[in-house]
């Protein structure tokens, strides 16, 4: 999400997270159209182009309503958005936490919390770097090991493979009596609720605002595309 600075006072001339980029060549043609025309007198080849208000006015209604739905869609995406990343931000902090049901290996010395903690936040940033198109071996190097980090990076969907990786961690603690079962299932539905925040946030990011919403408002269709949370956002980052 971006968020500006309130105490300046030209903030509404800011190009970073405007749609002024996309849609300055289209400005500029109308601006030289309307130049040329006020030049002209509105004469073209000595022939007079006289011009209603009935255009414009069917127009403008035409692109009002276009652009109050497309304003609607917009919001609620960056809602749903910002929704997800709030529910990662609870799953993770309760996974972390649900380590305190587990009994510690010997000489563990606080090491096993440790992992799964710095494991959940390399989950949030390899999901910020899928979303953005970005390397996620990067942002994830400083929070893993050597080896896990080489697995998760190798693998399709590094966000996937780090909960496969703690799902596996799991299933051994249930196996060497660390770990009750019925509690196994309490940290297994905080994984489900890490993999239902990350396809929500991969289906905001695959599917665009609808074509009709975006041609006429700005000429081209547009994928805003979130969390983007993105530029999600920055309400990813």
């Amino acid at each position: 999400m971006l968020v500006s600075d309130r105490s300046n006072a030209f903030r509404l001339f800011t190009l970073k997270g405007s749609v002024l980029p996309r849609i300055a060549k289209n400005v500029a043609g109308c601006t030289v159209l309307a130049i040329a025309v006020t030049l002209t007198h509105g004469l073209l080849f000595s022939w007079k182009v006289t011009l209603t208000p009935v255009p414009f006015t069917l127009m403008g209604l035409a692109l009002a309503i276009f652009l109050g739905f497309r304003n609607g869609a917009a919001y609620d995406r960056f809602w749903e958005a910002r929704k997800l990343w709030g529910e990662l931000i609870y799953r993770s902090r309760t996974l972390v936490r649900q380590q305190n049901w587990v009994r510690p290996a010997p000489h563990d010395d606080g090491a096993q919390t440790r992992r799964i903690a710095r494991r959940t936040v390399a989950f949030a940033h390899a999901l910020r770097c899928q979303l953005r198109g970005l390397d996620a071996a990067v942002a994830m190097r400083p929070w893993l090991d050597a080896e896990e980090h080489g697995q998760a990076s190798a693998a399709r969907s590094p966000s996937s493979a780090l909960l496969q990786r703690s799902a596996q961690d799991f299933a051994r603690w249930v196996r060497e009596d660390r770990l009750p079962a019925s509690l196994a299932a309490e940290l297994d539905a905080s994984l489900a609720g890490l993999g239902a925040v990350q396809a929500g946030c991969e289906r905001l990011a695959s599917t665009p605002i609808p074509f009709a919403y975006t041609l006429l408002c700005t000429g081209q269709p547009i994928c805003t595309a979130c969390c983007c949370p993105s530029a999600w956002w920055t309400p990813l980052a």
